[in-house]
């Protein structure tokens, strides 16, 4: 069945390769076993091919699919594909108008944070965009904040409804 081969490398210097299936969900399976891995290359092919290279390699084979770096294995990962950065994280809710409430009354973060009975931390999330303040949480924020819903979660709310201007 078709996949793909990759390459890792370890913290140790040792070169894993190995196959699968699913190369992100591959990747987040082992970075939360250990998460100094570095993904190196990969390349379309089979498990039967990866069985191949390894063969090849097998001068270079540490343990199971861990190889030395020697000159074969380091061709070897030439060859393929170089892996993609992973793109930074946007920050997709960033709630600047959270910011400039806390700025403009000289809170803390600590402050801030015990305002909303949130931690620090999670504040800061909610500031950076890192993680969007939760659409149950918006209007109890509005309230003690005056800060509109339509500002801290438009994805959710919409834009503010037009002001309509009084006719005389």
């Amino acid at each position: 069945m078709s996949g793909f081969v990759y390459a890792i490398e370890g913290d140790n210097g040792l070169i894993k390769i190995g196959f699968t299936r699913n190369l992100a969900r591959r990747l987040t399976k082992m970075r939360s076993d250990n998460a100094s891995l570095r993904p190196l290359a990969y390349i379309e092919a089979t498990q039967a091919q990866e069985a191949e290279l390894h063969g090849l390699l097998m001068a270079s084979r540490e343990k199971g699919e861990w190889f030395r770096p020697s000159a074969l294995v380091m061709h070897a990962v030439e060859m393929m594909k170089p892996w993609p950065e992973a793109p930074r994280r946007r920050a997709r809710y960033s709630s600047r108008p959270l910011s400039q409430f806390r700025q403009q009354r000289e809170l803390s973060l600590c402050e801030g944070a015990a305002l909303l009975c949130v931690t620090p931390a999670m504040w800061s999330r909610w500031e950076t965009g890192a993680r969007p303040i939760p659409a149950h949480r918006v209007l109890d924020i509005e309230k003690l904040t005056g800060v509109s819903r339509y500002e801290l979660r438009p994805d959710v709310f919409g834009s503010a409804p037009a002001r309509r201007s009084s006719a005389a």
